[in-house]
């Protein structure tokens, strides 16, 4: 049973708000229904919880929790949920924030249960839908908004009246309002249905065509009832999937019943290079009525012809081929170039264009890294990290234990982030252990041994972001997975971080955002090679969250 923690049942708050009862608890808070009495309507009461390893972790925790409410509060749209108030508890430092009150289940839950059941969305079904989603996502972008977690689970399916669906967007956390152009420190992300820019900050900055990718990734698996990419691969095949277009959903074979200007529009939306992409959630909203309302409107679902036996999934290792169908010209995103340039025009679209072929061939050359087979190598995989020898001044790629860092389904070998002489675990209330077991990446910018030796004094202050994940959430376990985008000079210029964990607790609101402020610290050794034109060298630390 939720826990009545702030002893708020029966109160009012701001002498509006009737608060009713507890409608769940978790880790970030307390979520409470209760009655706005000036408009007589039911309201949800989200309290946060004082949670952090520190007071400063707390501040940031209060901080990320009021913006979301300053975003929320400007979008004002049928499918975005609804702010209505925000304010402090009286007496104390926890925020609170009042929103309308839905009922229903998530799109997640709703796939699940049709996966089960054998039932596919209809094109109808899927344009009553999505529609509404895409609207609200082009409301958000047109007030300089981008969500950045677009995912099932952040898509509700409310009831309205009369019993009727009303979509809704949920969870701008994460999202980011100002300019486009301006980069984050620290940004959430779900592996699963993040974009190639989120992966790769080379590509460019998170703009709406990030947001673009997302719902096309959500909108396939709503088609296949099953991920389009297979999360048991790991964080290193959802990397190589993101920025390899052969691996991408076959709906045209998957979903023969489905227009095909369907498949078109979410192979372009699926594009690695982000210009190549719709541009926002409204050129995309657009273009997905243009695919699905002509068959929506000519069939019910009963006509339907029935699905496949099996849905169509991204394939870990797919042929040549896949999804090559031609896209119309209504969809093709670049137009052709004009004639009669000048010629310092030419000169310098013919700089800008092999500006583009090496980060091209760099990024290529970053992949291939990343798949290859890991070499033989001559340490024992049983070898302790800090008896291996510190890398020289032209290090081997691979100065880590066998295995360590390597592909998925390879030995990976736990590798500890102590130093030869591990400090003694600093007691903490809430227990639990962080530890870094692989590193995938890094050459030829720094070795593995660099980033396992800049890591190394991290032990303790990655135990207290276990601590205090398991104080909020007890028994929490998982791996953490985090992006690191670090400068040649060796700072680290920005952090992606997610945490898959059994029963999804939501672990990752207290452990991503404590970890990444850890990992921001660090400062790498100077790179000692480049790749190609990139100023910055990526690399994906696997940690282990266990109680």
């Amino acid at each position: 049973m939720a826990n009545d923690l702030f002893r708020l049942t029966g109160t009012l708050i701001a002498e509006k708000f009737r608060v009713e009862r507890v409608l769940g608890e978790g880790g970030f808070g307390v979520v409470y229904a209760g009655r706005h009495l000036l408009l007589d309507i039911p309201v949800a009461i989200k309290c946060l919880k004082p949670f952090g390893a520190t007071l400063d972790e707390q501040a940031h925790a209060a901080e990320a929790f009021l913006r979301e409410a300053r975003i929320l509060f400007t979008l004002q749209h049928a499918a975005i949920v609804r702010l209505y108030d925000v304010g402090m508890l009286p007496g104390s430092n926890v925020p609170y924030a009042v929103l309308e009150l839905l009922s229903g289940r998530t799109l997640e839950h709703e796939i699940a249960e049709r996966r089960a059941g054998g039932r596919h969305f209809s094109a109808r079904e899927l344009l009553d839908t999505f529609a509404p989603i895409l609207d609200g996502l082009a409301f958000a972008h047109e007030r300089g908004v981008i969500h950045r977690d677009i995912k099932p689970a952040n898509i509700m399916l409310s009831f309205g009246q009369g019993g009727a669906s009303e979509p809704k967007l949920l969870d701008f956390g994460t999202a980011r309002d100002g300019a486009f152009a301006q980069p984050s420190q620290h940004s959430g992300f779900t592996p699963r249905y993040a974009a190639p820019e989120q992966w790769d900050r080379t590509l460019g900055p998170t703009a709406p065509y990030t947001d673009v990718f997302a719902i096309a990734m959500t909108l396939a698996e709503a088609c296949l009832l099953a991920p389009p990419v297979d999360p048991q691969g790991g964080m290193l095949q959802l990397f190589a999937a993101a920025l390899d277009e052969r691996r991408r959903p076959a709906l045209r074979v998957a979903r023969p019943d489905l227009p095909p200007g369907l498949s078109d529009l979410v192979d372009r939306a699926l594009r690695v290079n982000p210009r190549e992409r719709f541009a926002s959630g409204r050129e995309l909203a657009a273009a997905f009525h243009a695919a699905l309302t002509p068959a929506a409107n000519a069939v019910g679902p009963s006509a339907l012809p029935p699905p496949p036996p099996a849905p169509h999934m991204m394939s870990s290792a797919p042929p040549l081929g896949v999804s090559t169908t031609t896209t119309p010209h209504a969809l093709r995103s670049m137009p052709p170039a004009p004639a009669g340039r000048s010629p310092a025009t030419i000169i310098a679209l013919g700089l800008a264009g092999l500006s583009v072929l090496i980060a091209a061939v760099s990024l290529v050359a970053l992949v291939v890294f990343l798949l290859r087979p890991e070499p033989a190598a001559e340490a024992s995989a049983s070898t302790p990290a800090a008896t291996q020898p510190k890398p020289t001044a032209a290090p081997a790629a691979d100065d880590l234990p066998p295995g360590a860092g390597g592909t998925s389904g390879a030995a990976t070998g736990e590798l500890p982030i102590a130093p030869p002489t591990p400090p003694a675990r600093p007691a903490g209330p809430g227990g639990g252990t962080l530890r870094l077991a692989g590193v995938l990446g890094a050459p030829p910018t720094w070795t593995k041994g660099d980033v396992l030796e800049t890591a190394a004094p991290s032990a303790a202050a990655f135990n207290q972001c276990a601590d205090a994940t398991h104080r909020a959430f007890k028994g929490a376990s998982g791996s953490v997975s985090v992006i690191v985008h670090a400068r040649l000079a060796g700072d680290v210029e920005s952090t992606m971080c997610s945490l898959t964990e059994e029963g999804d607790s939501g672990a990752e609101t207290v452990v991503c955002p404590c970890v990444e402020r850890v990992i921001a610290r660090w400062r790498l050794p100077k790179a000692r090679g480049r790749v190609g034109a990139l100023e910055t060298g990526t690399f994906i630390l696997d940690l282990k969250l266990s109680p």
